[in-house]
């Protein structure tokens, strides 16, 4: 699932108040970069061996996934810091913009922490 069909996806139908949404973000967001930095250092410490990135199953992810992974997270956090750049804070209706991109940001954030999640227990020696 690309990250377009992700942001198109509708908010959960529970209400969800400033604070929370703040508080799902921020945990979002510092789970992201402890993957983030997994994923980096699997891709580094695996470059020169022999093998990495040829499938052991089929179930396997190879070092191209990795790569695409990290492209997908360094995007997701440019499109964060583009939106957070954008806003102006004068008015209810850009408060309420804002934590809709927020709680959009979280979603996003969660799934790619979940594939990364996937990714690096698949890396993972047996």
């Amino acid at each position: 699932m690309d990250s377009k069909s992700w942001r198109s996806q509708r908010l959960p139908s529970k209400p969800l108040t400033s604070r929370t949404i703040v508080a799902d973000w921020a945990e979002s967001l510092a789970t992201f970069h402890e993957y983030y930095n997994k994923v980096k250092a699997c891709l580094q410490e695996n470059k020169y061996k022999p093998g990495f990135g040829q499938p052991r199953s089929v179930s396997c992810f190879g070092q191209e996934t990795l790569v695409s992974l990290l492209i997908r997270m360094q995007a997701e956090l440019q499109l964060l810091f583009q939106d957070i750049d954008g806003l102006e804070f004068l008015s209810t209706d850009n408060e309420q913009r804002f934590h809709r991109k927020l709680a959009t940001h979280t979603r996003c954030l969660t799934q790619l922490n979940q594939l990364a999640f996937l990714l690096l227990v698949d890396q993972s020696p047996n």
